[in-house]
């Protein structure tokens, strides 16, 4: 059970930050609650107040982030060069980077750096671009699994 700032969007997209309670069994949100319905949750699901973890005043609790766009092949050169036009950085920095996919070991190393930033940063799902090479492609998806992340 948690109990603190809860934020996240409403159908409208409007945001919604408000003191809430999230019931959470596994790995799945069972219930969301009002603070004042704490006691009646505890009691409906044989909980002690023990088990409540309170967020501070510098927590909050929001939603996985989905990025639909990450170049897992490029994550090496990300921040690089950035003053260069774009055919240039690509040709200086990106095409040499990615031929070495070919090698699983390489690619291994690279994707799992990548999946983990994503993963520390909040991002719960994602979908890859990887490279033209069918092993290093694999090595992403394998990574993505063993690690949790959802992704396409």
């Amino acid at each position: 059970v948690y109990k603190g700032l809860l934020v996240d969007s409403l159908p409208d997209w409007s945001i919604r930050m408000e003191e809430g309670i999230l019931v959470v069994r596994g790995d799945s949100i069972i219930r969301r609650a009002q603070v004042d319905e704490l006691d009646d949750l505890l009691a409906e699901f044989d909980l002690i107040r023990e088990e409540v973890t309170e967020l501070t005043s510098t927590q909050f609790i929001l939603p996985g982030l989905i990025d639909t766009h990450i170049h897992a092949s490029q994550f090496p050169n990300a921040g690089l060069a950035l003053e260069l036009p774009l055919l240039e950085w690509l040709e200086k920095y990106t095409f040499p980077t990615e031929s070495m996919f070919s090698k699983p070991e390489f690619s291994l190393q690279v994707y799992e750096r990548c999946v983990r930033s994503t993963l520390d940063s909040g991002t719960t799902t994602a979908v890859y671009f990887a490279t033209i090479h069918k092993e290093s492609s694999e090595c992403l998806a394998l990574v993505c699994n063993k690690l949790g992340q959802r992704a396409f």
